[in-house]
């Protein structure tokens, strides 16, 4: 989707802040745009030296939980620390066993399986702790929404210390303590620390408490590697927590890190946030998605070098896996929303597969999110009925309310704005679907924007410059890096990069002759545009063969500003209005013979030769024969047609009756099951039926639900499915989704009848 760009205003800079700064205006005008606007108020954020770090006694519950660990350290109790697979839970997980272990506890600790277990305390894992002589549960990143786990524990004579940071229920768990910097007021500075934050904080409170405070800064290269990987916003004591752990990292004594850096062929003594989210983040991060994050801990705690070195190898080789998997599912994805153009119409992109890995799709939805604009949910549905889901969203869209305000169609759900996930029954997938996309369509942006830090010239792209600008790094969430913007560019010479040639290297030149060189990551599949352009971008500083030298990432670009020229607008097809023909048939024909393309779907109108949606080809003439079943579909159909004239009718059957619609789908059903093996195409018979998609597999779901036909599978657009063995006598009322989506596409062709022809004409693309 085209992002609109937001360009800084022209203010006259304060002349306090530019001492303060003392570099270029941009280095001034980037702390304005974070809304640090002020000497005072810059210091901290550009020195960890002059910030004042909160208590961790400000973290509510913080107090009980130390009293009881203590207690269960001086009676030798069994204490389990239940983490999460993901890096925040990993490195959560890794400091608070160490503190616990160095602060002479009994220990054990447990991540569940991904794909197995899923988050969250469970109840079988809680029965099996206290039967194994646990007493005490630490959660780390999870345990905010596992009000079953923790009554059953109570009930069991257990004790549950809940440290997390996901958003919080209506009503919280009845563990002895919940340490959640959600529970702070929204701009208290510890309020948007991720889940191994929360942990830290706690053993901070336990050093303390033993005198040994000062133990807590080793501890910070772990909550570096957490805030990084969990993407947390940077804000008070997230910065400054991130500015500290990156100089811990840089010398950090861990064996495993120290080979992880090496295996992935970094520099220990310049490391950067960048190096920890493109780099040491996801080789962990392919453990918990592809194996068992459990290892995680041993890993960042051994003290064997031989041990850490061949983890770290096993890790590298994860992460190719991991990468070829997450390749496979994201090209698979594209090409369904490039396949079904209704996806790219919709306010969210929901896909199903039953046989993607699921610890990948969490990141191909964020790439999803990434490249088209809007929030992406990719679901696994399970052999046991039960599908799972990973989401991304992007800035201004709550992902996780959006579940809260659907969580009666859901098992289970969790997260942050940003991102999140759920459980969800199989069958309730096509209805999930349709009330996120009405949800979401209250809340989503009109558009995407980009904001501009500044505008620059091609030759003023020198290290220098760039060097002066990561005065503001770390950058991330809430402190994004740099971009800036090229006027009146053009491309000189394409190049590729990667494995697949999916990156391009652009040598681009502006209008004054400067030239530049440019990393385009994922463009290989995009547009490249053509002519003269303004061009956003983002630089970087990199070593490279031990060079520190500038690297140029494409981010953005859009048409240059040529006010002289005239404005060219797409051309809009010339509307021709038929809906009150006295003898349509015969018009219909007449434009047939001409050469007009009629477009129909389900109609009886037999002496005509029609083409349905997918049949459509470029033509001059399109006609409109039987009214469409909603505006995504006459949109995808003229832009499929380009035709220069369309003509208007209005025939249609009786295609709102429920009976006369599910009579048609079990045709449709048995010819599938009898001649194509069950494989059922739902684009197809949409187009057969003069129906949406959407509304197709909410049938199928309804008259699997009465007993006339299985499901067997659901492999993107094509169902597999069979005879019931008992079919019902009766079917029962439709569900409300199906009436729903029947009731919509009634109304749409309502309002086709009866609109003027200047509104139909606001539906034409």
């Amino acid at each position: 989707m085209e992002r609109r760009w937001i360009e800084p205003e022209t203010a006259e800079l304060p002349m306090d802040l530019l001492a303060e700064v003392g570099g270029h205006p941009l280095v001034t005008r980037g702390l304005i745009n974070r809304g640090i606007a002020s000497a005072e108020l810059a210091r901290p954020f550009l020195s960890a030296d002059h910030y004042s770090a909160s208590s961790p006694s400000e973290l509510s519950g913080i107090d009980r939980a130390v009293a009881r660990i203590e207690r269960a350290i001086r009676r030798q109790e069994l204490v389990c620390v239940w983490g999460d697979f993901d890096v925040d839970g990993q490195t959560a997980t890794t400091i608070l066993v160490s503190t616990l272990r160095e602060l002479g506890a009994r220990t054990i600790f447990y991540i569940p399986h991904r794909e197995s277990e899923s988050h969250g305390l469970s109840i079988q894992g809680v029965r099996r702790l206290v039967e194994d002589g646990v007493s005490l549960i630490v959660t780390c990143d999870t345990g905010i929404r596992d009000h079953e786990a923790v009554l059953l524990a109570a009930e069991l004579g257990a004790k549950v210390i809940i440290t997390d940071h996901h958003d919080l229920p209506e009503e919280l768990p009845n563990a002895l303590a919940v340490l959640n910097p959600k529970l702070l007021p929204i701009e208290h500075p510890l309020r948007d620390l991720p889940g191994v934050g929360a942990a830290f904080l706690l053993a901070w409170a336990l050093l303390e408490s033993a005198e040994r405070g000062e133990a807590a800064r080793e501890l910070l290269d772990l909550v570096a590697l957490g805030i990084v990987a969990d993407l947390a916003r940077q804000r008070g004591e997230v910065r400054y927590y991130l500015q500290l752990g990156l100089e811990q990292l840089r010398s950090t004594r861990r064996l495993g890190l120290t080979a992880l850096i090496e295996v992935a062929g970094l520099a220990p003594e310049v490391l950067t946030e960048s190096d920890i989210g493109f780099a040491l983040a996801p080789r962990l991060n392919s453990l918990g998605r592809l194996g068992d994050a459990n290892r995680a801990v041993g890993f960042l705690t051994t003290d064997d070098s031989a041990e850490a070195q061949s983890m770290a190898e096993e890790l590298e080789g994860l992460n190719a896996r991991r990468k070829l998997l997450t390749g496979q599912v994201m090209q698979a994805a594209i090409s369904r929303i490039e396949r079904e153009s209704a996806l790219r119409e919709t306010p969210a992109i929901v896909l199903e597969h039953n046989d993607w890995p699921e610890g990948v799709i969490g990141l191909v939805a964020g790439r999803l999110a990434d490249r088209y604009g809007k929030p992406a949910v990719l679901i696994v549905t399970g052999m046991d009925g039960v599908g799972r889901a990973s989401a991304r969203s992007i800035p201004g869209v709550d992902i996780t309310a959006a579940f809260a305000a659907n969580s009666s169609l859901l098992e289970q759900y969790g997260g942050h704005p940003t991102a999140g996930g759920f459980s969800i029954r199989n069958d309730r997938i096509t209805e999930f679907r349709v009330a996120l996309y009405r949800t979401l369509r209250e809340v989503q942006p009109i558009q995407p924007t980009l904001r501009i830090d500044g505008t620059i010239a091609l030759n003023e792209l020198t290290l220098e410059l760039v060097l002066d600008l990561e005065r503001l790094a770390p950058f991330g969430p809430g402190n994004p890096s740099f971009v800036l913007a090229a006027k009146d560019i053009s491309i000189r010479a394409v190049g590729t990069l990667g494995r697949n040639s999916e990156h391009l290297q652009l040598q681009v030149v502006d209008a004054r002759g400067n030239e530049a060189k440019i990393i385009w990551w994922q463009g290989a599949r995009e547009a490249m545009p053509e002519g003269t352009f303004d061009l956003a971008l983002r630089p970087r500083s990199r070593y490279y063969k031990g060079e520190q030298e500038v690297q140029v990432e494409w981010i953005d670009a859009r048409q240059a500003k040529q006010p002289l020229s005239p404005i060219i607008r797409p051309r809009m097809p010339t509307l021709v209005d038929l809906r009150r023909e006295a003898s349509p048939l015969v018009a219909v024909k007449r434009l047939q013979n001409e050469g007009v393309q009629v477009w129909s779907e389900s109609s009886e109108a037999d002496e005509l030769a029609v083409h349905s949606r997918w049949d459509l080809t470029p033509t001059a003439g399109l006609a409109i024969w039987t009214i469409p079943p909603g505006s995504v579909e006459l949109r995808a159909a003229l832009r499929k047609a380009k035709p220069d004239t369309v003509y208007l009718f209005e025939d249609e059957q009786d295609k709102r009756s429920v009976t006369a619609f599910a009579e048609r789908l079990i045709g449709l059903a048995k010819f599938a099951i009898n001649q194509r093996g069950g494989r059922f195409n739902v684009p197809r018979a949409a187009a057969a039926l003069g129906h949406r998609e959407v509304t197709v597999e909410a049938g199928l779901e309804w008259l699997e639900h009465q007993g006339h036909i299985v499901v067997e599978q659901r492999e993107g657009e094509v169902w597999t499915v069979s005879t019931a063995e008992e079919v019902s006598g009766e079917r029962g009322p439709p569900t409300s989704t199906l009436q729903e989506l029947l009731r919509e596409t009634a109304a749409f062709r309502d309002y086709w009848r009866s609109a003027s022809i200047s509104s139909l004409r606001r539906m034409i693309p």
